[in-house]
C-alpha cells in the first residue's frame, strides 16, 4: 500500500517517469540521474548530512513528542510535509548580533513596557545626520507602539564633516494602524499634515526650524499665502 502511496506522489506531484531514479528527501529533490550515472553509499550519506543540516532532525524530534500515529509512514509524511514548508519560508541569512562597547553618551535604551509578554530585541545603529535617519526614527516609534520591544538606537555619525550633511528636511510618516475611507476599505498611503500650512489671511502654522518664514504686512490677493508655501518646499 506504501509503495502504491509513493509511486503515485512522484509520477503526479514529482511528475518522473517511469524508470528514472532521484532522490526525494524531505522535500528535497535531487535528479533524475541520467542512466549512465552511478549512485553510490557516499551520495546517500551526503543528502543525509544536507537534509539533516537544515534542520530535519529538530523538525522530527518535535513531531515525536506530538500524537501522531506511526503506523504505514504516517509520522514520517508529517516530518516531510513539515520540513518543505518551513524550508519554504526559511531565511537563508544567518542572524547576527551586534555588540555595543561604550554606550554611555552615544546609546538610546528603550525597554519594553510589558514584561510579562514575550520581548523582542530590536538595536538601530543609524547616523543621525542623514536621509535615512529620517526615514527610519519614525519606523522604530511604530515598532515601539505596535511590538512589545527592547528598543536600542546606537547613534554612529561621521566623525568630520566636509559639508552641510542634510539639506532637505521631510517628516516620513508611517502609521501605527491600518486606515480605513468611509466605506470599510483600507486606506491607501497619502501624505498627512498635523495642522493647515496657511489659512484665509493669516498664517496660523508653528514655523519650523528647517523654514525661513516671512510673511508680508500686507495681504495682497493672498499673497502672504503664496508667499508661505513657495517657502514651504523651498530647499534648505
Amino acid at each position: 500500500m506504501a509503495m502504491i502511496y509513493f509511486a503515485s506522489f512522484v509520477r503526479e506531484v514529482l511528475g518522473a517517469s517511469s524508470g528514472q531514479r532521484a532522490f526525494v528527501a524531505n522535500g528535497l529533490v535531487v535528479g533524475p540521474f541520467d542512466d549512465e550515472e552511478e549512485v553510490i553509499d557516499s551520495d546517500v550519506e551526503l543528502v543525509e548530512r544536507i537534509v539533516e543540516t537544515q534542520g530535519a532532525g529538530v523538525i522530527a524530534s518535535h513531531i515525536d513528542k506530538w500524537d501522531v500515529k506511526k503506523e504505514d509512514g504516517y509520522s514520517s509524511d508529517v516530518v516531510m510535509r513539515s520540513f518543505a514548508l518551513v524550508s519554504k519560508f526559511a531565511v537563508s541569512r544567518k542572524r547576527t548580533w551586534i555588540v555595543v562597547g561604550e554606550d554611555e553618551h552615544s546609546t538610546v535604551t528603550l525597554v519594553a513596557e510589558d514584561s510579562n509578554r514575550p520581548v523582542l530585541d530590536v538595536v538601530a545603529v543609524v547616523d543621525p545626520l542623514t536621509r535615512s535617519a529620517q526615514k527610519l526614527a519614525p519606523i522604530l516609534d511604530v515598532l515601539r507602539k505596535t511590538v512589545n520591544c527592547d528598543l536600542k538606537i546606537v547613534l554612529n555619525p561621521k566623525p568630520k564633516l566636509s559639508e552641510m550633511p542634510l539639506k532637505r528636511y521631510y517628516r516620513y510618516v508611517v502609521a501605527p494602524e491600518l486606515q480605513f475611507d468611509k466605506a470599510g476599505k483600507v486606506a491607501a498611503n497619502q501624505a498627512r499634515k498635523r495642522r493647515p500650512i496657511c489659512g484665509d489671511t493669516a498664517v496660523d502654522t508653528e514655523p519650523s526650524l528647517a523654514i525661513l518664514v516671512s510673511v508680508t504686512p500686507v495681504d495682497a490677493v493672498g499673497l502672504a499665502c503664496y508667499k508661505w508655501s513657495i517657502l514651504m518646499y523651498h530647499d534648505v
